[in-house]
């Protein structure tokens, strides 16, 4: 795919061990356990609705161009783009949080945040601990468009990060066969250039 920055070495099949497992996409849980007993997704859907939510950030980092920047996330079941960020750690304020996670996957530095303009509940069973993840999505513009991750390639393989590149609101559109979280990223991206940063945080859904 033209203008993607991959890695591509060492890489594995990957389940909800990821750091950023938030954005894995939706996997129907049955109430019946599947052959063998080993099912991560079954074991878990027993009880995650009754698990806290992880408190996670996300930025919607816009170039001069007005390409939106995502990162690529190898799952079991295929591809998805989503926009850099991750969980909020422990004494972490989101800012900081957002910062380090952009300076972490597309080694974004100095940034002036914009507004919190979206926000995203995803319920699933992220892990033992969390029953899913709210999200804060930031408002970054882009001092450049170079993409020089802070993380080394295994440190991005190892949460599950295969690539990333900027896209026009046009290749959204018109993409065929990729997944996007959110979903409905292109009209999100559409309504933001043509209306700028909503009065009121926007529901970003799944």
């Amino acid at each position: 795919m033209p203008g993607i920055k991959p890695v591509t070495s060492g890489l594995r099949c990957l389940q909800c061990a990821n750091r950023d497992s938030s954005i894995i996409s939706a996997t129907t849980v049955g109430a019946t356990e599947p052959a063998g007993g080993n099912s991560i997704f079954w074991r878990y859907s027993l009880t995650f609705v009754t698990l806290p939510l992880r408190e996670g950030v996300r930025a919607v980092v816009l170039d001069g161009e007005d390409r939106i920047l995502l990162v690529r996330f190898q799952f079991i079941d295929g591809a998805l783009w989503a926009t850099p960020g991750g969980g909020v750690e422990l004494g972490e304020t989101p800012e900081l949080a957002i910062k380090r996670e952009l300076h972490e996957e597309v080694g974004l530095v100095d940034i002036d945040l914009g507004p919190v303009i979206w926000e995203r509940t995803h319920e699933f069973p992220l892990s033992e601990t969390f029953g899913g993840q709210r999200e804060k999505f930031f408002l970054v513009r882009a001092p450049k468009s170079v993409i020089e991750p802070s993380f080394s390639e295994q440190q991005l393989l190892k949460e599950g990060l295969t690539g990333s590149r900027w896209w026009t609101l046009q290749e959204l559109r018109e993409s065929r066969g990729e997944r996007f979280a959110p979903r409905r990223l292109a009209s999100l991206l559409e309504s933001l250039l043509e209306h700028g940063s909503p009065q009121e945080v926007v529901d970003a859904g799944v």
